[in-house]
């Protein structure tokens, strides 16, 4: 999915906002590529259900990103 990345609520979280919609948790990858406010796409599998201490978006773990 393809979107713009932003900060959480909690440090240490980064978020997808899809062009598509929704928002989605980034788990793992490559951190230096997830900079809030870059346009980026991201491959990955959802985990819905995970329990994360982020309280925001849909989980995420990151395969690949690439900027968009």
């Amino acid at each position: 999915m393809r979107g713009r990345l932003s900060n959480g609520v909690e440090a240490g979280c980064i978020l997808l906002t899809a062009d598509s919609g929704g928002t989605w948790l980034l788990l793992g990858g490559d951190r230096s590529a997830l900079v809030p406010g870059r346009r980026v796409q991201v491959t990955g599998e959802v985990r819905r259900g995970m329990l994360t201490t982020c309280q925001q978006g849909t989980p995420l773990s990151v395969r690949a990103v690439t900027t968009a």
